[in-house]
This record gives structure tokens, C-alpha cells and sequence, in this order.
């Protein structure tokens, strides 16, 4: 398999192809592309969720999901016969190989062996194994925690697999099958191994690597391990112990539900039986007595000075009146509109005014036991009629 030089080829990362057009090379006889940036496999043939959906033309559809990823730079790769093994390409590779080799030792050191010891503090150096069993031995007294956690988890395996949903993240993939010639062996990817065993050893740590100062900070796993580990004492100093088998917790700040069924209730007290005599009660026909008045009120007061207020005539009433303006009133618009009102109505209409407007030929009703509690307003020679009982 022989590397070539994509440069030229556009990488759409939000409709998923590539755009050979710029370049002299047929897609088909691509065997695989490699994302530089994030050093991820976007196109292998033969591998699952790494294929191509169609070529039309110079155009090859991807069927990796590329939406996240930048345009580019890409490496690509073909099967020509031409680069296979010869003795300068493999010591060019023993070269390579013992540069990494350099790196996984350093990996090595960072992960430690099964018998190193945890260390004395959470803040403490130590190797990837020695934090991790400093981290098991934290465990005691946390049982509730982990049945939380355990609550979290899916109810039940799927084909023997735990149930997860992976679409948010970049799936890691695997490209052991590319097609190579038979004995075919290639150097032309062993400098970008090693710049990502290179990688791996850094993100990995060192046993001595500090604590970051904060969840956010950029640091190695050994570093964010021991921060963790710090989190973890101080989660466990929170968690009360178990007082008959519960967690006692303080429910003051919020309001309990509580269940009415059982509160005892006050000597005579509505009950079932009472309930059911009034309800029997009200089913029937109710009536309301209202008084009859002994006599009716009509009448007719006139405006005698525009502006100055006419109180109705004092009568007794049961049921209240009735004031209605004559249709040939002055106008609303007039300077003097016709108004109704306690005593001493003014024809005031800005929103302050103590009337109410009445149009020609409009009526109110007022509920009052005199009639003199109503007084009239308007231009000279305005009517007003009224009736009630």
C-alpha cells in the first residue's frame, strides 16, 4: 500500500464527501484516508461504518459521519504493488520501531506494575496502578452511593452488551483489515505512529504530575486522576452514615408531601352522612323570595342650567332605578355631555369626572333604596326619564 498526496482533494466535512476533481487520481483506486488532525480513519474499504455510499464521477460519498471534523489536511492511501518490503524500507522501519519503543517504556512507567503500593495521600506521586488502588481502598462506607449509580444503569444487557447511546461522540474504529499484498510491509506511516504513541505518553502523565487547580484545566490522566481522587475524599466526607439502614437527610428546605387519610377530626365535624343530608338538600328546587315593591316610579327631570347637577326625586326604592337619556340630548361631544351620577355629577369626562356618560337614547341601572341617591347632568333643556321600584 502506497501513500499519496491528497493535496488538491476537498473534504466536506458537512455533506460527507470527497471531491477528487482537482487532482489526477481515480477514487476507486483509494483504499483508505486518514484525518490528520484528529488522526482518524474517515474512509477504509472493507471496513464496517468506513465504506463509501456511491462514487459519482470524481465525487466519493463517505459513509463515516464527518460533520464535526475540520476540512482537513487528509493522507490517502493505495494498493500499486510498487512499495513492498526491501531491506533499506525495513531498517528505515527497526529505526522508527525503537523510537517508539522509547515512548512505551515511558507508558510502561506511567501505568506501573501489579505489586506497586497506593500512595499515602490522595495528592500523592504515584503510577496509574498504585492511584487506582489507592482509589479502591476509598470505597468503604459508600455502598449507597454505588447503589445510586447502579440505579442509573440500563435495567437489562441487549445481545449480552450494555445498552449506550454513542451518536454524540466519535466512535473509535479499527483499520487491521486494510487490504495489503501478500508479505507487503510499509514505513510510511511508523513517523506518524510514533508522534501518537508520543502523544498517548503525554496525555498519559507522568506518577509525579500535580494536581491541575481545577476540573477544567488542561492536564494528564495522571493528574486528573489525583485531582479525582482529592474530589472523592471530599465526596465522601459528604455522605452521612446510615441511621437504620437510610440516609438521614433534612427535609426543612421544601415543602413535604403528606397523606390527610389518617388526621383525626373535630367533634361535629362534616361527615359522609352530613354531607349526603345537605347535598339531598340542595337537589330539590330552591326558591329565592324577593320583596314585591307596593308601587312603580316614573318620571322626567330636565336640565335647567348646563352644567348644574338635578338630583331625582326623593322616593323609596326596593329594587333600584332605571335613568334613560331623551334621543334629542345634546351630543357626547357637546361641551356639556349628559352624564348620570351620585349627587353633584359634573359633566367631566377626561378619565377624573364622578359621571357616567349617557348618549342619547342610552340607559343605567342603579341599585339603590332612594332615588334622590342619583343626580343628572347636561346641556340646558337635556331630559332625562326614570323608573324603578
Amino acid at each position: 500500500m502506497k501513500q499519496i498526496d491528497l493535496t488538491g482533494v476537498v473534504l466536506n466535512p458537512a455533506a460527507g464527501t470527497l471531491d477528487f476533481s482537482g487532482v489526477n487520481i481515480d477514487p476507486r483506486t483509494v483504499l483508505a484516508v486518514l484525518h490528520e488532525p484528529t488522526n482518524q480513519w474517515i474512509y477504509a474499504v472493507g471496513r464496517r461504518g468506513l465504506g463509501r455510499k456511491s462514487i459519482n464521477g470524481q465525487v466519493l460519498t463517505l459513509v463515516f459521519n464527518t460533520k464535526f471534523l475540520s476540512p482537513g489536511p487528509i493522507i490517502g492511501f493505495r494498493d500499486d504493488g510498487v512499495d513492498v518490503a526491501s531491506d533499506v524500507r525495513l531498517e528505515a522501519c527497526r529505526a522508527l520501531l525503537a523510537t517508539g519503543n522509547v515512548t512505551l517504556s515511558n507508558i510502561s512507567t506511567g501505568i506501573g506494575t501489579p505489586t506497586d503500593a497506593a500512595p499515602g495521600s490522595d495528592a500523592g506521586a504515584g503510577s496509574l496502578i498504585a492511584k487506582v488502588t489507592r482509589l479502591l481502598g476509598t470505597q468503604t462506607g459508600i455502598a449507597t452511593v454505588l447503589a445510586a449509580i447502579r440505579d442509573r444503569l440500563p435495567s437489562a444487557l441487549v445481545g449480552g452488551r450494555l445498552s449506550v447511546d454513542g451518536s454524540g461522540v466519535t466512535q473509535p474504529v479499527s483499520a487491521v483489515a486494510l487490504p495489503l499484498p501478500a508479505g507487503a510491509a510499509t514505513s510510511a506511516l511508523q513517523g506518524t505512529g510514533n508522534a501518537t504513541l508520543s502523544n498517548l505518553a503525554t496525555g498519559l502523565g507522568a506518577p509525579s504530575d500535580t494536581d491541575p487547580g481545577s476540573d477544567t484545566a488542561p492536564a494528564s490522566v495522571l493528574a486528573l486522576l489525583r485531582r479525582g481522587l482529592g474530589n472523592w475524599t471530599a465526596l465522601l466526607a459528604r455522605v452521612p452514615a446510615l441511621v437504620a439502614g437510610r440516609i438521614p437527610v433534612d427535609g426543612s428546605g421544601v415543602t413535604q408531601p403528606i397523606s390527610a387519610a389518617g388526621l383525626p377530626l373535630p367533634a361535629g365535624a362534616a361527615t359522609d352522612a352530613k354531607s349526603e343530608a345537605i347535598r339531598a338538600l340542595l337537589a330539590s328546587t330552591l326558591k329565592v323570595a324577593t320583596p314585591t315593591p307596593a308601587s312603580i316610579v316614573t318620571g322626567q327631570v330636565k336640565i335647567a342650567t348646563t352644567g348644574t347637577a338635578v338630583a331625582l326625586p326623593n322616593v323609596a326604592l326596593v329594587n333600584g332605578i332605571v335613568v334613560k337619556a331623551k334621543t334629542s340630548n345634546a351630543a357626547q361631544t357637546s361641551a356639556a355631555p349628559g352624564v348620570v351620577g351620585p349627587a353633584g355629577v359634573t359633566t367631566v369626562i377626561d378619565g377624573t369626572g364622578p359621571g357616567y356618560p349617557l348618549a342619547p337614547g342610552e340607559a343605567a341601572s342603579f341599585a339603590c333604596s332612594n332615588a334622590s341617591a342619583v343626580s343628572v347632568n347636561g346641556t340646558v333643556g337635556d331630559v332625562f326619564f326614570y323608573e324603578g321600584n
